[in-house]
């Protein structure tokens, strides 16, 4: 059983995990996706300046669940890239329904980020692109994922460029934290360890998360999704 979303604003949870997504202030549409399920979490991030954002994002996810669904114990990197490549595939299907043009800066892009808990504890976190997972250790907050980026911020691997491999990391037991630009760009590392460090529910603590960016600015659509593993 899975449950995606895209909408302007909202949140949800599984009694596991939860989510929490804005449009932000500055935007006209939300083109982030997210979804969860038994023992995963995924979050994709629409990539401006490419056509089709939201629908790149949200088909995006809809591929990497068809995978994830299959509910493999303790992934490894070739089922991560798995998850990627179907993620890939759904937005190819894209090209085959509308003519984009022959340069890749024309093409659907989204960026990935997805957490798949560990039987043995923990979770592996894999990603594409700018959109990042973050886990609270103690009172640290550390940031998992590396950004996919120039010195400029912009894209440089993404689901959408051509069947790119996702990197992936071992996350031991903690708050993990999937989240998509617009977070990070409107707070710093030290607000954000501030909320995870609540002891209120994953809940509360993506809800708030959220309205904090939007309130700091909402440049951006932001997209959260918080896991106690």
């Amino acid at each position: 059983m899975n449950e995606i979303f895209q909408t302007d604003t909202g949140s949800a949870n599984d009694g596991v995990k939860a989510i929490s997504m804005s449009i932000g202030k500055k935007r006209h549409e939300q083109q982030d996706a997210v979804a969860f399920g038994h023992g995963y979490l995924v979050v994709a991030d629409g990539m401006g300046g490419h056509p089709d954002g939201a629908d790149a994002s949200l088909n995006a996810v809809k591929g990497a669940v068809s995978v994830l669904d299959r509910e493999s114990a303790d992934p490894s990197h070739a089922f991560c890239c798995e998850v990627a490549e179907a993620a890939e595939e759904a937005v190819d299907e894209m090209h085959k329904r509308k003519r984009y043009g022959m340069s890749p800066w024309n093409w659907p892009a989204t960026t990935l980020v997805f957490a798949i808990a560990l039987e043995s504890g923990g979770a592996v976190v894999a990603n594409l692109g700018d959109s990042r997972a973050y886990v609270l250790e103690g009172s640290v907050l550390r940031q998992v994922t590396v950004d996919h980026e120039n010195w400029d911020g912009s894209v440089t691997r993404a689901i959408g460029f051509g069947h790119e491999t996702p990197d992936t990391f071992a996350v031991s037991r903690g708050r993990l934290l999937l989240a998509t630009d617009g977070l990070w760009l409107e707070l710093d590392h030290d607000r954000i360890t501030g909320f995870m460090m609540s002891p209120d529910s994953d809940e509360v603590v993506a809800d708030r998360l959220v309205r904090a960016a939007a309130d700091a600015g909402g440049r951006d659509n932001v997209s959260v999704g918080v896991w106690s593993l």
